[in-house]
């Protein structure tokens, strides 16, 4: 077992993702907004690099409608990983019973909400020449949300599962667009929030 993990931690993890998935109430609205970023601000999402380079990427959430956060999932997707070595620090003292790139934490103290709160840091060194985009997924196996939106739990409120909804939009199918590039340019196509929301309704 890691340094630090608990079984004690573990169980309050398990709980209260499972009081929470037992509610079957999301709310969701314009302000949970997930993203990728370049900077603690929330305001560069692609960056160059060359072999040899690292940078620190944020996985943060904007505008959370909760006061603080107690558990949050969702999986992350490289068109090619194999370019890059990651390594993750979540926020405060959290536990991940997951495995990257898939993410099911549980914070041993709620974390309190800010404009940008920063759920985790990734350090991202560049091996080879190369490009990707990034994009946040609903957990593929078993995601708490019928939606299968990648979501959080109310610090406040354990029963009350919020969705995440994607920075960048969606496609016609409900796909979220990637978020965050590294060597690569974004296109313009992203849909309004109303459009992608009616396709989870």
């Amino acid at each position: 077992m890691c340094k630090g993990i608990t079984l004690q931690s573990i169980f309050v993890f398990i709980f209260v993702m499972a009081a929470a998935g037992a509610a079957g109430a999301l709310s969701s609205n314009d302000d949970n907004v997930i993203g990728i970023y370049f900077d603690e601000q929330a305001s560069v999402n692609a960056v160059d690099l060359t072999p040899g380079q690292s940078t620190v990427a944020y996985l943060a959430v904007t505008n959370a409608e909760t006061a603080t956060i107690a558990g949050w999932e969702c999986a992350l997707h490289f068109e090619d990983e194999s370019l890059f070595s990651v390594s993750v620090d979540l926020n405060g003292e959290q536990l991940n019973v997951l495995q990257w790139p898939e993410f099911a934490v549980g914070a041993r103290e709620p974390i309190s909400v800010q404009t940008v709160t920063v759920l985790a840091s990734m350090s991202i060194m560049m091996a080879v020449q190369g490009e990707t985009f990034i994009t946040i997924e609903g957990l593929h196996d078993y995601p708490s949300a019928e939606s299968g939106l990648p979501v959080y739990v109310d610090g406040d409120d354990m029963t009350n599962l919020v969705e995440f909804f994607n920075v960048t939009g969606y496609d016609a199918q409900g796909t979220p667009h990637p978020c965050a590039g590294i060597n690569k340019e974004f296109g313009s196509e992203i849909q309004t929030w109303g459009s992608v929301k009616s396709l989870f309704r």
